[in-house]
């Protein structure tokens, strides 16, 4: 299919072979919608968008090797009845459409790299946690590497990692950890927004906090080590997207990571 499973769901018709649809717009025929839930996403600019991206990343994985197109597509159709068709509201349709974009590419890089994700899944933490980790996204950073964000405390052992446009500073909330990264405008601590968060691992009393870099790829970032472990942990800094992003070594190659305790310290 070249649409996305709307089609399966609220027309009367299937594309079997190939759709085409606007240039703007959802991924369905707005002119022929009768559902509630149709009629908010044809009449929003933003839903409009999410749909047509959710559609592409759709499309993409189920034409992806390694990924079950069947199932995909059966797992799609059990989602849009129980969750994006149950929405009331545009705020609960973006959440869904988000949510679900997220777990497509989440198939997606498990398919292309099996021993990436493995290596790279995210840590868990508590809902709780992780809402407050949210809520300091965008937030201005007040010119103060070192300070703690409001409900966090730091990190004993985490020296703040300082480079030239960021920094990443490591805050507990309630026993769960994280790495938040802010984002500096032209180097001035004095323009700066909470910009990334990344959970972390659970405490261990011998692990090292450093600021790492590998020269083969150009990155730096957060480096992690555990006396007696097999290896490291690392997330690099993505300025481009300004996020934080989990390293595979075993890709990468761990040998050609450098680390250094950070400069900076509480």
């Amino acid at each position: 299919m070249n649409n996305h499973l709307f089609h399966l769901v609220v027309f009367t018709h299937i594309c079997i072979i190939s759709c085409t649809y606007a240039d703007e717009g959802p991924s369905f025929d707005c002119s022929k919608v009768k559902s509630q839930v149709n009629k908010m996403i044809c009449d929003s600019p933003t839903l409009s968008n999410l749909d047509r991206k959710l559609s592409d990343d759709y499309q993409s994985v189920s034409n992806q090797g390694g990924v079950d197109a069947k199932s995909l597509e059966m797992d799609e159709m059990h989602w849009l009845q129980s969750v994006r068709n149950k929405c009331d509201s545009p705020e609960c349709l973006s959440k869904a459409y988000q949510e679900r974009d997220a777990y497509l590419l989440n198939i997606s890089r498990k398919a292309a790299s099996p021993v990436a994700y493995e290596e790279t899944k995210p840590y868990e933490a508590t809902p709780e946690a992780i809402k407050a980790a949210q809520n300091q996204i965008g937030k201005p950073c007040d010119g103060a590497p070192s300070k703690s964000l409001e409900g966090f405390s730091k990190i004993r052992g985490f020296n703040t990692i300082i480079t030239k446009d960021a920094y990443i500073t490591g805050l507990d909330f309630k026993g769960d950890r994280f790495a938040f990264l802010l984002t500096m405008t032209n180097g001035d601590f004095q323009s700066c927004k909470v910009s990334d968060y990344a959970v972390l691992p659970k405490k261990d009393a011998s692990e090292s906090f450093l600021q790492c870099s590998m020269s083969d790829y150009d990155l730096v970032g957060l480096g992690i080590r555990s006396r007696g472990s097999k290896g490291s942990l690392f997330w690099s800094i993505d300025m481009g997207t300004k996020k934080l992003i989990r390293e595979s070594l075993q890709v990468l190659g761990e040998r050609s990571l450098i680390c250094k305790q950070p400069e900076t310290g509480e």
